[in-house]
């Protein structure tokens, strides 16, 4: 059929979650494939060897796909990366994890009564934060803090960034969720700051000598971008020793920041908080710094809202109940 079927107008879809146990020759007939996330290494090939074009950093694309996004092969002259929209009917084989359920059943119940949503499993419930804070709660609710979370990549390192859209923050896990203020100044750079930063970054300390030579200026040139990139916070100097501030030093190797857990489409309730941040400017941001960005999605931070007998508020993330909006 896979061979023959078109003489008699007959198209076949093949469906499989292995592509290495697909038939060859069925394979080689498939004139377009769809595909999803894939880390089997032996699928990897099956999918390469299918199709011209297909390289290595296809390959690893491939296995660092989002859900929600797929590579189209074929139907197209080079493979297409596409956007696949949640599905708007019931699913008659949908359930919840079962690790998840089964660690707490209060948990569990809450997120029944809420709507479908791009958004982190939360983690602790209302006893957990009693416990935390030492405070009897009088009301908790969870509440949705909008987020970014996006895929790529720099110098063939591949990461997962989660940005704060209520606040210009990128996200880091630990064991605890922390937040690093977004540095704009980095993406406003004149192409004399650049070159300076990026002689800097490359040492632990730099002397302005070694900038100057390094970077091909004059000393003139040279002390005042050193001059200006230190009243913005972008440089400090001890000694005679040039290097990077602890909070800039980071965003130049952000992929250090990849968070290790991913978003996917749950079930929660809760009030979504109104968005502060235009996140093209987070995406303009990594570009300057260097990132090919492969995808990106606006999702959502689980928080909860308590309110205590003393009738103090606060709302802290759902995962560690460290950070505080």
């Amino acid at each position: 059929m896979s061979s023959e079927g078109r003489k008699f107008g007959l198209g076949l879809c093949v469906v499989s979650q292995r592509p290495a146990r697909i038939d060859k020759n069925v394979l080689s007939q498939c004139t377009s494939q769809i595909v999803l996330q894939v880390t089997n290494p032996n699928d990897l090939r099956a999918i390469s060897a299918s199709f011209e074009g297909v390289r290595g950093e296809t390959e690893s694309e491939i296995r660092s796909l989002p859900i929600g996004k797929a590579l189209v092969i074929g139907a197209a002259d080079w493979p297409t990366f596409v956007d696949i929209r949640v599905r708007k009917s019931s699913h008659g084989g949908r359930a919840e994890s079962i690790v998840f359920e089964s660690e707490d059943e209060e948990l569990n119940k809450l997120m029944e009564k809420g709507e479908l949503v791009y958004a982190f499993k939360p983690r602790l419930n209302k006893k957990d934060i009693a416990i935390m804070e030492d405070k009897n709660i009088k009301d908790a609710k969870l509440v949705l803090a909008p987020v970014l979370c996006v895929n790529g990549k720099k110098a063939e390192k591949i990461f997962y960034l989660v940005f704060s859209l209520l606040k210009s923050q990128v996200l880091y896990l630990n064991e605890n969720i922390g937040a690093v203020d977004i540095p704009m100044a980095l993406a406003k750079l004149s192409p004399m700051q650049k070159k300076v930063m990026n002689v800097i970054s490359t040492s632990p300390k730099t002397t302005p000598a070694e900038v100057m030579l390094k970077a091909n200026m004059t000393f003139g040139e040279a002390e005042g971008v050193i001059t200006s990139l230190t009243k913005a916070g972008l440089l400090k100097m001890f000694g005679k020793d040039l290097s990077l501030p602890d909070n800039i030093k980071i965003f130049v190797h952000l992929d250090q920041l990849s968070f290790p857990e991913k978003a996917d489409y749950i079930d929660l309730p809760g009030e979504k908080l109104k968005q502060s941040v235009n996140e093209k400017n987070i995406l303009n941001f990594l570009k300057e710094l260097g990132f090919e960005v492969t995808n990106q999605r606006t999702g959502w931070l689980p928080c909860w809202l308590a309110t205590f007998e003393d009738s103090s508020t606060i709302i802290k993330d759902a995962l560690s109940w460290n950070l505080k909006f």
